[in-house]
């Protein structure tokens, strides 16, 4: 009987971490990986963006997007990607077809998705990734509109 237990208590471990890829929801947040995402509000991370001076990392999806859910799976992921995210931006995810994501979509032209934006405080694109990214190029692009936000 205490085998069975044990084996019932490995089996159900198991299961709980197969489950790791989807989002985990924390205050406001959406956690893909480490990556803390806001999530559609773009206005408040506006200001939270100048209060703090940082810019934005803004991911625009839609739930329907195959190349989206790549992305919380794989670069998301990636620990080099994570870290410097999560140091160097504001993460916002914005769904494109929900709420201010509709906004979002008209004012910066998008029509294919995903759809990365590194923003300043204004709103004002550094740069604009169309598509999936592997992790190097995702890191190469934050680094470049890092350092075009801090030569302004």
């Amino acid at each position: 009987m205490k085998r069975y237990n044990t084996f019932l208590v490995l089996v159900f471990l198991l299961l709980s971490m197969s489950c790791t890829n989807a989002p985990v929801r924390v205050l406001g947040t959406q956690a893909y990986g480490e990556i803390m995402f806001e999530n559609d509000n773009y206005n408040e991370v506006l200001a939270a963006s100048k209060a703090q001076n940082k810019p934005i990392f803004m991911d625009v999806y839609t739930n329907w997007c195959g190349w989206c859910k790549r992305l919380d799976i794989t670069t998301y992921r990636d620990p080099q990607v994570i870290k410097y995210v999560n140091a160097n931006f504001i993460p916002l995810k914005v769904d494109a077809e929900r709420g201010q994501g509709q906004g979002v979509k008209l004012k910066y032209g998008i029509h294919s998705y995903p759809r990365l934006l590194f923003l300043d405080s204004t709103g004002k694109a550094l740069v604009t990734i169309e598509g999936y990214r592997e992790a190097k190029g995702l890191l190469y692009s934050a680094i470049k509109a890092h350092n075009l936000y801090n030569r302004k």
